[in-house]
């Protein structure tokens, strides 16, 4: 996957979804000889798709692959989000004085 591809939704999975659910199983690294805990158990939502809170580091460390479906949607997100900057947008409104 392309390293920006990559950077845009490992940026989704970690700062747009909500949690919805957790519980406290320890959740350890799947990798062979590896005894990293990754933490507990969280599934977050962008109220389309659903993932747990580990997806992010198996997809920054060992690139796995992703359904073309969830990542066409996670791209289109960051599209829709690069159509307004908000820097730009906050001193649109302030120099309009409608603050």
């Amino acid at each position: 996957m392309p390293e920006k591809s990559k950077d845009i939704i490992l940026d989704y999975l970690l700062r747009r979804g909500i949690a919805i659910a957790t519980n406290m199983q320890v959740v350890k690294s799947l990798e062979k000889n590896d005894n990293t805990i990754l933490g507990g158990v969280v599934y977050f939502t962008d109220g389309i798709w659903i993932w747990p809170n580990y997806l992010s580091y198996y997809l920054r460390n060992f690139d796995i692959e992703i359904s073309l479906a969830f990542k066409k949607f996670i791209m289109e997100q960051n599209i829709r989000n690069d159509l307004i900057d908000t820097n730009e947008a906050i001193a649109f409104l302030k120099k309009s004085k409608i603050f």
